[in-house]
């Protein structure tokens, strides 16, 4: 049996920590990003995977079908990590296209990690580990608007739930507990 739970934030809203803490859970965890950048590689498309957000729609569509594909294979409790839209330059492409999401089936919930806009912003100019844009209060406020109208557009469509984790800085504890409460809560709907 196959159950997906989609774990979704903006850059910087600390989806990445929240995940690599998470204890406790039976579950297998696939990164979406992860993927398209290996096959991005491999392929030479790109040379990191910062660069993954400016190909085009064709190239990021071929790296992201591929990687869905492969999420489509995996059996049991899945998390699958991957953001709702891409931003590049004042273009936003969707992460979770609707008929990728309606392929994968047994999706049972959505998590989406937010952050302030400001804590956002101090995570991402402190993150020397990616090649980020300019960055400033609207691009991120724009990037949080559109990912929130696509999760909420698809747990409509599919008839399910989503948790919103407020990740605010310095409380990454709290944070870490109602993640895990979510995700574990989201596993268990079906035992209540």
């Amino acid at each position: 049996m196959k159950r997906i739970i989609i774990v979704s934030g903006s850059p910087g809203s600390g989806k990445s920590t929240l995940m690599k803490s998470l204890e406790g859970i039976d579950c297998k965890i696939a990164n979406i990003g992860s993927i398209m950048e290996s096959v991005g590689l491999e392929k030479g498309y790109i040379k990191n995977r910062d660069q993954i957000r400016y190909l085009s729609n064709k190239k990021i569509t071929e790296l992201r079908d591929y990687a869905f594909k492969k999420v489509s294979e995996m059996e049991g409790n899945i998390i699958l990590d991957t953001h709702a839209s891409i931003a590049a330059n004042g273009r936003y492409l969707p992460g979770l296209p609707l008929e990728t999401v309606k392929k994968l089936g047994d999706i049972i919930g959505f998590v989406y990690i937010d952050a302030e806009t400001e804590d956002i912003l101090v995570r991402r100019i402190n993150d020397r580990t990616r090649i980020r844009e300019n960055e400033d209060d609207y691009l991120i406020n724009t990037q949080r608007l559109i990912n929130m109208s696509i999760l909420s557009q698809y747990t409509a469509y599919l008839n399910i739930s989503m948790h919103i984790i407020n990740n605010k800085q310095h409380m990454f504890e709290d944070a870490k507990k109602r993640f895990t409460d979510a995700i574990s809560d989201l596993f268990n709907e079906d035992t209540k």
